[in-house]
C-alpha cells in the first residue's frame, strides 16, 4: 500500500478549500460558508508552508522580509479594494515554494474535475441559486450550468485542457483533436467565444510547431523569444493606448470595439471614471471591465501590475531555461485571454501563475 504524503495531502486540501470558496458561490448549501472556507485555506497554507520551510531549514532573513512585505501589500490592497486577489496569490505561493509544479498541476487538475462535478450535480438537481441561461428570440444560446457566468464555465473547460497539455508536454494529433473537442464542448454549452478562441490560438501555435518539426526547423523555439518576458507589460500599455484611441474616435479602434463585443467602449468608461493609484480602488463596476490588464491597473493598482509583470517575467525566464515550448504557448494563449477576460489573474483559476515558484526535477528555485 502506497504511503500517503501528509504534507502534500494538507496542501491540496487547502487548495481545494480556496477553489471551493470562489467557485461554489451559486451552490445554495455552500453560500453561507464560503468566507470561512477561504480563511481556513489561508490558515492551512500558512501552517503548511511554515512547516515545510522549517523542515528544509530555508528560513533566511531576506526570504522572511519578502514574506512580510508580501503580506503587508496583500492586506493593504484588501483593505482598500475589499478583494483578496493578492492575498490568495501570496498564500498559495508561500505554501508552494518547495513543491514540484508537475505535482501541483496534477492535484489542481483533480480539484478542477471535482469542483466541476459538484457544481454540475448541484445545477441539475436544482441546488444552485441561478440557472443562468442566455436566450435570444426564445432560442437557447448559452448556459452557465451553475457556474458564476457562462464565460466562467467555458474558461474552466479551457483550463482543464491546458493543464492536460502542460502535463503531456507535447503537441501531437491526439492532443490537437482533444483541443478541437474542447472547442466543440464550449461552443455548444456556454458558447464562451474568448475561451474557444484562446484554445484556437494554442492549436495554431501547436500546428506551427509540428510544421517546423516536419520541415526539420527544430532550432526555432518560442521559449527563446526575448520579447516574452515583457509581454504582460506590453499588453498593459497596448490596452491603455487602444482605450485612449477609442476616446478620440479612431476608426480602426471603433471597428475593433465591435469585434470585441463593445469591450473597448466599457474600458473607456471605466478609465474615465476611476483613477490609477498605487494600491487600487474599491470599485463597484456598474459597467463591466473585462480587460484583465486594465482591471488589474484600476482595481488593484500599479503595484499589482508590477507584481504580475514580475510573475510572468520570471515564468518566461524559467521556461527559457527549461526549454519548454508547450508551456510557453499556454502562457501566450492565457495572455490573449486576459485581453478579454480578467479571470486569468486569479490563482484559483490559473495555477500556471505558480510555475516559477515551484521546484522541478531539473530546476530548483
Amino acid at each position: 500500500m502506497k504511503k500517503i504524503n501528509v504534507d502534500r495531502a494538507i496542501y491540496f486540501f487547502a487548495l481545494f478549500l480556496l477553489v471551493a470558496a470562489n467557485l461554489l458561490c451559486n451552490v445554495k448549501s455552500c453560500m453561507n460558508y464560503l468566507i470561512y472556507l477561504k480563511f481556513l485555506s489561508y490558515f492551512i497554507f500558512t501552517i503548511n508552508g511554515t512547516t515545510t520551510l522549517i523542515k528544509k531549514s530555508k528560513i533566511k532573513v531576506n526570504k522572511f522580509f519578502i514574506i512580510i512585505i508580501s503580506l503587508v501589500i496583500g492586506f493593504t490592497t484588501y483593505a482598500i479594494t475589499k478583494n483578496t486577489l493578492l492575498l490568495d496569490l501570496f498564500f498559495v505561493i508561500y505554501a508552494s515554494s518547495n513543491k514540484k509544479f508537475e505535482e501541483i498541476l496534477k492535484g489542481d487538475l483533480v480539484i478542477k474535475f471535482v469542483i466541476t462535478t459538484i457544481i454540475l450535480l448541484a445545477y441539475f438537481s436544482g441546488k444552485t441559486i441561478t440557472r443562468f441561461e442566455v436566450t435570444r428570440d426564445n432560442e437557447y444560446i448559452r448556459n452557465a450550468f451553475g457556474f458564476y457566468h457562462p464565460n466562467t464555465f467555458g474558461m474552466y473547460i479551457m483550463m482543464i485542457y491546458f493543464e492536460i497539455m502542460a502535463l503531456s508536454k507535447k503537441i501531437n494529433l491526439k492532443n490537437i483533436l482533444l483541443g478541437m473537442l474542447s472547442i466543440v464542448i464550449i461552443y455548444y454549452t456556454s458558447n464562451s467565444r474568448t475561451a474557444y478562441f484562446t484554445i484556437g490560438i494554442f492549436l495554431i501555435f501547436g500546428l506551427i510547431m509540428l510544421s517546423l518539426k516536419l520541415f526539420k526547423k527544430d532550432d526555432v523555439k518560442l521559449y527563446n523569444l526575448k520579447l516574452n518576458k515583457y509581454l504582460f507589460l506590453i499588453l498593459t500599455f497596448i490596452s491603455m493606448a487602444v482605450t485612449y484611441l477609442y476616446g478620440i474616435k479612431s476608426h480602426f479602434v471603433l471597428k475593433l470595439n465591435d469585434l470585441f463585443s463593445g469591450r473597448i467602449s466599457l474600458q473607456y468608461i471605466n478609465m474615465q471614471k476611476f483613477p490609477v493609484t498605487l494600491f487600487g480602488n474599491n470599485i463597484m463596476f456598474y459597467r463591466t471591465l473585462d480587460n484583465g490588464f486594465l482591471k488589474l491597473l484600476l482595481n488593484y493598482g500599479i503595484i499589482s501590475v508590477i507584481i504580475y509583470w514580475g510573475i510572468f517575467y520570471l515564468n518566461f525566464k524559467k521556461l527559457m531555461r527549461n526549454k519548454d515550448d508547450v508551456m510557453t504557448i499556454i502562457l501566450f494563449a492565457l495572455l490573449y485571454f486576459t485581453i478579454s477576460e480578467s479571470t486569468m489573474l486569479y490563482i484559483y483559476y490559473n495555477i500556471f501563475l505558480l510555475y516559477f515558484f515551484c521546484k522541478q526535477e531539473d530546476s530548483k528555485v
